[in-house]
C-alpha cells in the first residue's frame, strides 16, 4: 500500500512537471494565444487567409500586395458564393477576413456574433487608434454596442464642389466657411437667369441624382427619407416640406435647373452635367474628383474647382457627414486569426497610410497622416474638424426603390415648379407612393 502511495506520487509530481515544461516552452516559443485565440506572433508557415466581401483585384490593389511583400508566406483565396448576404456567407466559407462596405451590416454582423472583438487585441497591442478619425471609429462602436469588431482604413465625406472661375466672372463671393443650407440656396439664386454666351447658368446643380441631393440636405436637418429597416417611408413631415420647398422655390427661380433624369453611365454624366460643363456654380459631392483642380469641358473651355464645407441644416457649427468604407473583420471562428489580425492592423496602420497618401481609391484616410500636407491636395475641408465629423448612418436605399423613387421625385418637383402641385400634395404624394416602392423592394 506504501509503494502504491509513493508511486501515485511520484506519477502526479512527474506530470506536473511536464505540464509546466509544455507551458514554459509555449510561452516561449511565442505560438501561445490570448484570451481571443490570436498567437502571440504571425506564424511563418504558409498560409492560406481566406477573404469575404470584396472581389480579388479590388482587394489586392487596397492591401493585398503590399502586405504579401511584407508576408510572401500568405496566399489569399476568395469565396465564390454569389449573391448571397455574408451573414450566410462566413458560416459556409469560412472565411478569415470580413470586408464589409455597410454600416449597418457591421453592426448586424457584429451583434450577431458573426466577427471577433478587436478590443482585447488593440489594447494588447498598443494599436494607435488615437489618431484615427473619431468620427469614424465613434460610428463603428455606436453600431456594435461600444466595442469595435472592425477598422476602417478609408471613409467618405461630402463638400461643397465650386467652380471658382465661374464666381470670379460674375463677381460673386465664394463660398467660405460652414453655410447654412438657406445661405446656399440664396448663393445659388444669384447667378438665377445669368447666362454664358446662350446657356443659361445654375447656382446650384444635382450630382449623381435628385434623391441623394434631397437625402444629403435632409440629413443636415437630422432627418430621413425611409427607415429602411423597417420599410417605412418617413418623408411626411414638416421638416420634409421645408427641404422640398427650399428646393422648388430655387428650381422655380432657376437658381436649380428644371429636374431631369441623370444617367448612370460616368461618360454621360460628364457630358450632361452642368457643372462639368462649366454651366453650374456649385456641386455636392464626396472628394473624388477634389485633386482635379482644373476641368476641361466638352466646347473645351477651362474652370478652376475648388472646395467648401457641407451646408449645415439646424446646427449652424455642423461639420461634413462621414460614412466608414471597407471595414475589415476578423471573421469568428478563423483559423488563422493572427493573420486576419495582422492584415488589419497594417491597413490601418500608419504605414499604409503613408504610402497611400490621404486619398486612395475613391477614398479618404481615417488615420491623419501628420507629414502629408491636405492643403496641397486641395481636400482640407474633409479633414478640418475632425473631432466634431458625425457618421452618416441611415441605411442606404435598395436599388429598385431608388430607381424608381428618383423617376417619381423628378416628376414631382416639376409639378411643383410648373405651380400644378403645391408642396404639401407633392410630399403626401411621395409619401404614399414610395411607400408602396419600398413593400415592393
Amino acid at each position: 500500500m506504501g509503494r502504491a502511495a509513493r508511486w501515485f506520487r511520484q506519477t502526479i509530481i512527474a506530470t506536473s512537471c511536464i505540464i509546466l515544461a509544455a507551458v514554459i516552452l509555449t510561452a516561449c516559443s511565442g505560438e501561445k494565444s490570448d484570451e481571443a485565440g490570436f498567437e502571440a506572433k504571425m506564424p511563418k508557415k504558409k498560409i492560406n487567409l481566406k477573404v469575404a466581401g470584396i472581389d480579388r483585384q479590388s482587394f489586392m490593389l487596397l492591401y493585398g500586395n503590399q502586405f504579401q511583400a511584407l508576408h510572401p508566406n500568405v496566399t489569399f483565396l476568395f469565396n465564390e458564393l454569389k449573391d448571397k448576404s455574408l451573414a450566410e456567407i462566413i458560416p459556409e466559407y469560412q472565411p478569415d477576413v470580413v470586408v464589409i462596405d455597410d454600416l449597418d451590416q457591421y453592426g448586424e454582423l457584429a451583434l450577431g456574433g458573426f466577427v471577433e472583438s478587436l478590443d482585447g487585441i488593440i489594447l494588447k497591442e498598443s494599436l494607435d487608434i488615437e489618431s484615427m478619425l473619431p468620427g469614424v471609429i465613434r460610428s463603428l462602436k455606436e453600431k456594435s454596442d461600444g466595442a469595435l469588431y472592425g477598422l476602417a482604413p478609408t471613409y467618405k465625406s461630402l463638400a461643397i464642389h465650386y467652380n471658382a472661375t465661374l464666381f470670379e466672372e460674375q463677381g460673386i463671393d465664394m463660398p467660405e466657411g460652414v453655410m447654412s443650407w438657406e445661405s446656399v440656396m440664396q448663393l445659388a439664386n444669384r447667378f438665377a437667369n445669368h447666362k454664358q454666351g446662350e446657356e443659361a447658368i445654375y447656382g446650384l446643380a444635382p450630382d449623381e441624382s435628385w434623391t441623394s441631393l434631397l437625402q444629403t440636405i435632409g440629413w443636415s436637418y437630422g432627418i430621413q427619407l425611409a427607415n429602411v429597416k423597417a420599410r417605412k417611408m418617413t418623408l411626411d413631415t414638416d421638416k420634409w416640406r421645408s427641404v422640398v420647398k427650399m428646393m422648388t422655390d430655387a428650381i422655380r427661380s432657376e437658381a436649380i435647373p428644371m429636374p431631369k433624369p441623370i444617367s448612370s453611365d460616368s461618360q454621360k454624366q460628364y457630358e450632361e452635367s452642368s457643372f462639368m460643363q462649366g454651366q453650374a456654380a456649385m456641386i455636392i459631392r464626396d472628394h473624388k474628383y477634389s485633386g482635379i483642380e482644373e476641368w476641361t469641358t466638352m466646347r473645351g473651355s477651362k474652370f478652376v474647382t475648388k472646395l467648401a464645407p457641407l451646408p449645415s441644416g439646424d446646427n449652424a457649427n455642423a461639420i461634413s457627414p462621414i460614412q466608414p468604407d471597407r471595414i475589415l473583420s476578423v471573421a469568428a471562428g478563423s483559423k488563422q486569426m493572427r493573420a486576419a489580425w495582422e492584415l488589419i492592423k497594417y491597413a490601418a496602420g500608419k504605414d499604409w497610410a503613408k504610402q497611400k497618401g490621404m486619398t486612395w481609391n475613391g477614398s479618404l484616410l481615417s488615420r491623419s497622416v501628420e507629414q502629408q500636407d491636405v492643403t496641397n491636395k486641395g481636400i482640407e475641408v474633409f479633414y478640418k474638424g475632425m473631432e466634431d465629423m458625425r457618421p452618416r448612418t441611415e441605411s442606404p436605399l435598395p436599388l429598385g426603390f431608388a430607381q424608381a423613387f428618383e423617376l417619381k421625385l423628378i416628376e414631382k418637383l416639376q409639378q411643383v415648379a410648373e405651380d400644378k402641385l403645391t408642396v404639401n400634395e407633392v410630399v403626401a404624394q411621395l409619401q404614399v407612393e414610395g411607400q408602396q416602392l419600398l413593400g415592393q423592394s
